[in-house]
Protein backbone atom coordinates (compact mmCIF):
# COMPACT_ATOMS: atom_id res chain seq x y z
CA UNK A 1 0.00 0.00 0.00
CA UNK A 2 1.22 3.35 -0.67
CA UNK A 3 1.40 6.82 1.28
CA UNK A 4 -1.82 9.15 0.63
CA UNK A 5 -1.14 12.37 -0.85
CA UNK A 6 -1.80 14.24 2.42
CA UNK A 7 -0.17 11.79 4.76
CA UNK A 8 3.19 12.37 2.07
CA UNK A 9 2.56 16.27 2.45
CA UNK A 10 2.66 16.37 6.62
CA UNK A 11 5.85 13.80 6.09
CA UNK A 12 7.59 16.42 4.16
CA UNK A 13 6.18 19.29 6.11
CA UNK A 14 4.67 21.03 2.95
CA UNK A 15 7.43 21.37 0.82
CA UNK A 16 9.92 18.98 -0.31
CA UNK A 17 13.50 19.94 0.24
CA UNK A 18 16.11 18.75 -2.92
CA UNK A 19 18.78 20.02 -0.84
CA UNK A 20 19.78 22.23 1.50
CA UNK A 21 18.72 25.60 1.17
CA UNK A 22 16.56 25.06 -2.11
CA UNK A 23 13.00 24.05 -2.02
CA UNK A 24 11.23 22.15 -4.53
CA UNK A 25 9.88 23.94 -7.71
CA UNK A 26 6.34 25.10 -7.82
CA UNK A 27 3.96 23.14 -9.56
CA UNK A 28 3.60 24.63 -12.93
CA UNK A 29 6.90 26.69 -13.22
CA UNK A 30 9.89 25.34 -14.94
CA UNK A 31 13.90 25.81 -13.18
CA UNK A 32 15.95 27.73 -15.43
CA UNK A 33 19.52 28.91 -15.22
CA UNK A 34 20.30 32.19 -17.21
CA UNK A 35 23.78 33.82 -17.78
CA UNK A 36 27.05 33.79 -19.92
CA UNK A 37 29.17 31.89 -17.36
CA UNK A 38 28.66 30.37 -13.79
CA UNK A 39 29.82 33.45 -12.20
CA UNK A 40 27.31 35.97 -13.43
CA UNK A 41 24.16 33.11 -13.87
CA UNK A 42 21.01 33.69 -11.79
CA UNK A 43 18.39 30.96 -11.12
CA UNK A 44 14.79 31.45 -11.98
CA UNK A 45 11.67 29.57 -12.38
CA UNK A 46 9.22 30.43 -15.23
CA UNK A 47 5.59 29.51 -15.42
CA UNK A 48 5.53 26.15 -17.95
CA UNK A 49 3.31 28.15 -20.73
CA UNK A 50 6.11 30.42 -21.05
CA UNK A 51 8.46 27.63 -23.03
CA UNK A 52 5.51 27.53 -25.53
CA UNK A 53 5.86 31.34 -26.09
CA UNK A 54 6.71 32.13 -30.17
CA UNK A 55 9.62 34.79 -28.39
CA UNK A 56 11.03 32.06 -25.46
CA UNK A 57 11.90 29.92 -28.56
CA UNK A 58 15.04 32.03 -29.33
CA UNK A 59 16.34 31.09 -25.97
CA UNK A 60 15.55 27.72 -26.02
CA UNK A 61 17.54 27.84 -29.24
CA UNK A 62 20.48 29.59 -28.16
CA UNK A 63 20.41 26.72 -25.21
CA UNK A 64 20.45 24.08 -28.24
CA UNK A 65 23.34 25.86 -29.96
CA UNK A 66 25.11 26.43 -26.79
CA UNK A 67 24.81 22.98 -25.05
CA UNK A 68 22.58 20.64 -27.31
CA UNK A 69 19.71 18.80 -26.52
CA UNK A 70 21.52 16.13 -23.93
CA UNK A 71 22.38 18.32 -21.21
CA UNK A 72 21.94 17.03 -17.73
CA UNK A 73 20.40 19.36 -14.89
CA UNK A 74 18.24 22.50 -15.06
CA UNK A 75 17.76 24.18 -18.37
CA UNK A 76 20.59 26.55 -19.10
CA UNK A 77 20.14 29.53 -21.09
CA UNK A 78 23.31 31.54 -22.52
CA UNK A 79 21.91 34.76 -22.30
CA UNK A 80 22.51 38.27 -19.83
CA UNK A 81 20.42 37.58 -16.69
CA UNK A 82 20.09 41.09 -16.27
CA UNK A 83 18.47 41.62 -19.72
CA UNK A 84 16.64 38.40 -19.38
CA UNK A 85 14.64 39.54 -16.37
CA UNK A 86 13.98 42.68 -18.08
CA UNK A 87 12.94 41.06 -20.90
CA UNK A 88 10.58 38.54 -18.65
CA UNK A 89 8.97 41.60 -17.01
CA UNK A 90 7.92 43.62 -20.24
CA UNK A 91 5.63 40.70 -20.66
CA UNK A 92 3.61 41.01 -18.24
CA UNK A 93 1.52 38.01 -18.60
CA UNK A 94 4.31 35.34 -18.05
CA UNK A 95 4.64 34.65 -14.40
CA UNK A 96 8.08 34.74 -13.02
CA UNK A 97 10.27 33.99 -9.59
CA UNK A 98 13.50 35.05 -8.80
CA UNK A 99 15.61 32.85 -6.83
CA UNK A 100 17.77 33.78 -4.25
CA UNK A 101 21.24 32.78 -4.42
CA UNK A 102 21.92 30.36 -1.09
Amino acid sequence: MGVRGSKLKKLLGGHKRLEAGSVSTPRGYVPICVGMNESSSRRFMVHARTLGDVDFSDFLCRSVEEYGFRHDGVLRIPFEAQDFEQWMITRSNHKIKKVKPA
